[in-house]
């Protein structure tokens, strides 16, 4: 087994806060970290997991992600990045690997009267009985969201220790339709740990945050193969007569979302012409496989589309980069998706006439 599979990487961030403030007329959300130092910690046991978490109750700078640091050296001071940032060209810091461990968030979960927000392990009883079979009966670590008994229902992370080293992947498709939060499986996601910060003479209205729950040792984690992805479509065969026909289609579809997506760079404002970009680019990556147009062609086409050459200077790593990035995610076209051409025609002159205007006002 991995040694990233039994440990967990803690986030501190000195001088931010990482939990949620309570004055008696608000609660402040969390604050706005950017950069973090990012400690590994050994998981050998449930016991070594709840003594964690019950000593970063007190730690309001720190939280937890799933995902592992890349590089070991370089963990002082970095974002939370899982891809290479394009405007600014930082590397990526952290990795999506299977746990051992899993934190679930539980905030859909109703709680009768007669059971009180205190009773944590009651709370923690309701939330578990929203589970697949499986988290039955096994042990389980409660522990109090900032927001349990100040807000209606049961507000809890569920933490819980695995048969098998589990992606992110595999317990989305394994938990979809249960209360169960996943924003959480993600590996970058913050899992806020801290207890909250009560101000003015407000106290803690919870005596405990943190409970565990007896029960066998481990959840028994279906297998790789019942966690797959579904099966692709299968493919069907077209005759020589439909291939000639579905050739010259998808070029005219494909030409069309490109005049489609240099209107959309061309109508973006200043603050979201950036997202259009990326948006577009990914979008022309995915139609690559399909018209084979070069990458510079996609470049010159998408940076016509901006208002001057310092913006055409700056955009054009980011396009690079969308344009990489969708070849990832290559996009088919339906047989029932058509526009109207004229609707490519209005796009046509909605980019001349946009021209037209900066060259009148230049």
């Amino acid at each position: 087994m991995s040694a990233a599979a039994d440990s967990i990487t803690i986030l501190h961030a000195p001088g931010s806060r990482l939990a949620k403030t309570i004055t008696p007329t608000h609660i402040f959300a969390y604050g706005g970290a950017k950069r973090f130092h990012m400690y590994s910690v050994d998981l050998p046991d449930m016991d070594r997991l709840h003594r964690l978490l019950v000593d970063l109750l007190e730690w309001s700078d720190c939280a937890i992600v799933r995902g592992a640091p890349v590089d070991p050296e370089r963990v002082v001071r970095v974002r939370r990045l899982l891809h290479l940032d394009p405007v600014t060209g930082d590397a990526p810091t952290l990795i999506d690997v299977p746990r051992r461990w899993l934190a679930l968030d539980m905030d859909g979960v109703g709680r009768p009267e007669h059971v009180s927000a205190a009773d944590l392990e009651a709370c923690g009883r309701l939330a578990i009985a929203t589970l697949p079979p499986e988290f039955q009966g096994v042990q389980c670590i409660v522990a109090a969201s900032a927001s349990h008994g100040l807000k209606p229902g049961c507000r809890l992370r569920l933490w819980f220790l695995l048969s098998r080293p589990t992606s992110g992947a595999e317990l989305k498709r394994w938990l979809a339709g249960t209360p169960a939060d996943p924003a959480v499986f993600g590996a970058a996601q913050l899992i806020y740990s801290a207890a909250p910060v009560f101000q003015g003479d407000l106290v803690d209205h919870l005596p405990q945050r943190v409970v565990i729950l007896a029960g066998s040792p481990v959840v028994a984690v279906p297998s790789p193969e019942a966690l797959a992805p579904p099966p692709a479509p299968p493919v069907v065969p077209f005759t020589a007569m439909q291939a000639r026909h579905d050739q010259d289609y998808v070029a005219d579809q494909v030409e069309t979302k490109i005049r489609n997506a240099i209107a959309a760079v061309s109508m973006a404002g200043e603050g979201g012409r950036h997202s259009a970009l990326l948006k577009q680019s990914r979008l022309l990556g995915g139609l690559q496989h399909l018209d084979g147009f070069a990458d510079e062609s996609a470049v010159d086409w998408l940076l016509a589309a901006l208002p001057t050459d310092a913006d055409k200077r700056s955009s054009r790593a980011a396009v690079l980069y969308g344009l990489a990035a969708g070849r990832q995610a290559p996009i088919d076209i339906p047989p029932d998706w058509r526009v109207p051409r004229e609707f490519a025609a209005m796009c046509d002159r909605l980019v001349e006439n946009m021209s037209a205007r900066r060259a009148a006002q230049s």
